[in-house]
């Protein structure tokens, strides 16, 4: 079994992150901008939330139109 905890906030616009617990043990930890370099869990959860949103936004659109 496999936990994420992304503890984080948004401020003056930018994203901070401080860790990843995966299997029970801290996997990554940084900034938004250092975790996104290393392209492990953290990147892949954003940009799965990201592309979620995007795709939420364009159905959104369609149905407004």
């Amino acid at each position: 079994m496999t936990d994420y905890l992304i503890r984080g906030a948004k401020l003056d616009g930018r994203h901070a992150a401080d860790l990843i617990v995966e299997d029970g043990r801290i996997a990554e930890r940084g900034s938004h901008d250092e975790l996104m370099a290393a392209g492990g869990a953290y990147a892949e959860l954003w940009a799965r939330q990201a592309n979620e949103r995007r795709e939420e936004e364009e159905t959104d659109a369609e149905i407004a139109e």
